[in-house]
């Protein structure tokens, strides 16, 4: 009777660390899936940022204003080869402005030249 009395309580101690073995299984599990959950969703957040951002830039590259800043680095260029056109940047800006009336500031387009300096000559 007492042998059958152990073997009652290492079975039900075995149950026992089955329950826990497959509840700790069960918890990690939802863990896994909560952390793959997050995991989705920053991968979503940042995919969505990505497309809008590659948006905006085929927007911004198809746009006049665009096509008119080639323009006028092309005229800028040509600035560099015969430097008598211009005083300065703020001439060149103001003829700028008076070919293309889109643009509102002066000054955005002397940044233009400045950031064309910086960059490797035109050929």
């Amino acid at each position: 009777e007492q042998r059958r009395l152990i073997q009652a309580q290492e079975a039900a101690t075995t149950r026992r660390e089955g329950l826990i073995v497959e509840m700790s299984i069960q918890a990690a599990t939802e863990v896994a899936n909560k952390t793959a959950t997050k995991a989705a969703i920053a991968i979503r957040r940042n995919l969505s940022k990505v497309l809008a951002s590659n948006a905006a830039k085929a927007k911004h590259a198809s746009s006049a204003k665009a096509a008119d800043k080639v323009v006028m680095r092309e005229y800028w260029a040509d600035w560099q080869v015969n430097p008598e056109r211009y005083d300065g940047k703020a001439a060149f800006a103001r003829d700028m402005l008076d070919k293309f009336p889109d643009w509102c500031n002066s000054k955005v387009i002397e940044g233009f030249c400045r950031d064309w300096e910086k960059e490797k000559p035109v050929k």
